[in-house]
């Protein structure tokens, strides 16, 4: 499978490589409709109790200027999640069963948490059924020991780094910040940190570029797979946020995908499978792209996280899909995927939330 993405992602335009994901999820439609029945009651079962995984945003900095991503349209004040919060819903998630849980901002970095190692110690320590990993722009990598490095390493399950190409250039116009060698060499010290200490964490590189077909080729692609980092997601398609990010934000060769989504009947699978907790402890049902926090759904302040993933206010969003009056940020969001068909593949016949990560099987 892997394989095939990669050609088509080297043979194909954005645009044809679109079409073919029209038809990619019309053949998946079929499959569900002759055999996934029963995988996707089972995963029903799973998301009327419990959700697959939980993202949180500790904190409310970053150290990009990434230009795929909204953070620069919308207007920024610090936060930082407090411990109490950070161990409440650490308490409440183990309590729904556990399973993983990200340090997978919306739109910060998680090593600019100054509180990270100890959220990291505590989870480690008094919460054995949650499985941390972690999104970062690995920026911040640098500021990290050898020793601290093996400690984030051991306890964390993944890693995942967003990289902005493979040149210094592209990484510039990507990124909107001058850092490419910065984070090569925390790349490089990574790994061999990872490989000493016998690979115990996942490490995965999810490249965004504006040169599809160079990066592809290129022998530095060759030399990360082959120094331990999975690089199977490389894009130079992204959504437009809500209508935040537009065709000229984007250097030519990176493409803006929209879709009409409002006659989809199934919800996106994004709200089907997680929520992501702010630091002020607001939960949004799109952890993905909503910078305008239009799918807020709940308050830890007054609500526990089952409440909150049980509630009305995300089975409003849910059903907008069915009733035609889709939400705003859902309507032309290219990452629409509609989580029937997704939730019907063979791999989820025996998911376990409590021990899988469900985008594994994506």
């Amino acid at each position: 499978m892997n394989a095939i993405k990669r050609f088509v992602k080297k043979t194909f335009t954005a645009q044809q490589v679109s079409a073919l994901g029209n038809i990619y999820f019309a053949l998946e439609r079929i499959f569900f409709c002759c055999r996934g029945r029963d995988i996707l009651r089972h995963m029903r079962d799973i998301i009327a109790v419990r959700p697959l995984m939980l993202n949180l945003e500790t904190c409310s900095a970053c150290n990009a200027r990434c230009v795929f991503c909204a953070r620069r349209k919308i207007p920024q004040t610090k936060k930082l999640m407090s411990l109490d919060l950070f161990k409440r819903i650490c308490n409440e998630y183990s309590a729904m069963g556990g399973g993983y849980l990200g340090f997978s901002p919306l739109l910060a970095d998680p090593l600019l948490d100054p509180l990270l190692l100890e959220r990291i110690g505590i989870i480690g320590k008094d919460f054995p059924a949650i499985l941390p990993h972690l999104f970062t722009n690995g920026i911040a990598l640098q500021k990290f020991s050898d020793s601290q490095l093996v400690e984030i390493l051991t306890k964390l399950k993944h890693v995942d780094i967003s990289l902005g190409g493979l040149t210094r250039d592209e990484y510039k116009a990507m990124m909107g910040v001058d850092q490419f060698e910065i984070v090569w060499e925390s790349l490089e010290r990574l790994s061999r940190i990872n490989q000493k200490i016998g690979c115990v964490s996942k490490l995965a590189l999810h490249i965004r570029t504006h040169k599809i077909r160079e990066t592809m080729s290129s022998p530095l692609l060759t030399e990360l797979k082959e120094s331990g980092y999975d690089c199977n997601d490389v894009m130079n398609a992204f959504s437009d946020w809500d209508g935040l990010i537009t065709k000229e934000d984007l250097p030519k060769g990176a493409a803006l995908i929209r879709r009409d989504n409002t006659k989809c009947k199934a919800p996106c699978f994004i709200p089907m499978s997680y929520m992501v907790v702010m630091p002020d402890g607001r939960v949004l049902a799109c952890g993905c792209i909503d910078a305008k926090e239009s799918t807020l759904i709940g308050n830890l302040d007054d609500s526990t996280l089952t409440e909150i993933w049980q509630g009305s206010e995300l089975k409003a969003l849910r059903s907008s899909f069915i009733s035609g009056r889709v939400y705003s940020v859902c309507r032309s969001c290219g990452y629409y995927r509609n989580y029937e068909a997704l939730f019907s593949r063979r791999g989820f016949k025996n998911f376990d939330p409590s021990q899988d990560l469900w985008c594994e099987y994506v």
